[in-house]
């Protein structure tokens, strides 16, 4: 390669470039000082990625003035990042960067103000910010506002701000909403919820999980679908699964796949699962 040649590889793009590719490979430190190179040659938009790099190692300081190079260019995101960079130390710093990146337009934002001010016990300001993150289409918004609304007693209001993140495509809400039913007596429009919600993605592991709980307790056919769920619900990463698959399966006195799954669910770092290992082990 002459000497043109290293003059291109050292050019800002090509080393945001090349970060990228230590990145991907595993090599953060590499990727943080090559994209130090990027940023310092005016390729301002790798300076989100720097900052979240040094933040994952702990470099507080030069982690937020990565995400202040990426806020003074009208970045909203820089301000979300540096506010989940010092939400622990500083949550009134933290309300303020999420206040601006929503004014911004980052409607994750709102959403994690919301949680935030519920975090600090203001539940009325919660309950509005979230109410206007679930309006901007954040679906997750539901959760932590739809509990806030059974907190204060308002069933109703919570069940519909738990159906509006459903259809807003938020499978994580589906099994606060399936309870919900459950306790108002509505136990079949429980199951038809989280099949609805599979039938769209099947890799929802938490209602999987529920869906499994309800069946579980049922007839032959509807324990043969509990037990494909678990399966499913294990095999997406949710160790608890493992627990109730083995439970479900000692039930029907198939004590070997039982002991597999407790197995499974001790070596996934699920706690009731190796506790009942340790139970089936003791002499």
């Amino acid at each position: 390669m002459g000497p043109a040649d290293d003059s291109l590889a050292d050019t800002g793009h090509a080393l945001a470039l090349r970060a990228d590719d230590a990145y991907e490979r595993g090599d953060a430190d590499a990727a943080i000082e090559l994209y130090r190179r990027a940023l310092a040659d005016g390729v301002d938009d790798v300076a989100l990625r720097l900052g979240n790099l040094l933040a994952e190692r702990g470099d507080v300081q030069e982690a937020t003035a990565a995400y202040r190079h990426a806020i003074d260019r009208g970045d909203p995101v820089g301000w979300r990042n540096l506010a989940l960079t010092v939400q622990d130390d500083d949550p009134a710093e933290a309300e303020r960067c999420f206040t601006e990146a929503a004014t911004g337009g980052d409607t994750r934002s709102r959403l994690l103000l919301g949680e935030l001010l519920a975090d600090l016990g203001r539940d009325d300001e919660a309950v509005r910010v979230l109410r206007l993150a679930l309006d901007e289409g954040e679906g997750e918004a539901a959760t932590t506002l739809g509990l806030l609304l059974l907190d204060r007693g308002e069933p109703a209001a919570a069940e519909e701000a738990f159906r509006r993140g459903v259809a807003l495509d938020a499978p994580a809400v589906a099994p606060y909403l399936g309870v919900l039913l459950r306790d108002t007596g509505r136990g079949d429009d429980e199951v038809a919820l989280y099949r609805s919600v599979l039938a769209h993605d099947p890799a929802a592991a938490a209602v999987l999980l529920n869906l499994g709980n309800v069946l579980a307790k049922g007839s032959r056919d509807d324990r043969a679908e509990a037990e494909r769920a678990y399966r499913q619900a294990a095999a997406n990463g949710l160790a608890e699964a493992f627990h109730n698959l083995g439970l479900l399966l000692e039930a029907e006195g198939r004590e070997r796949e039982a002991r597999a799954a407790f197995e499974a669910g001790a070596a996934a770092g699920d706690e009731r699962a190796a506790g009942r290992l340790a139970e089936l082990t003791r002499p």
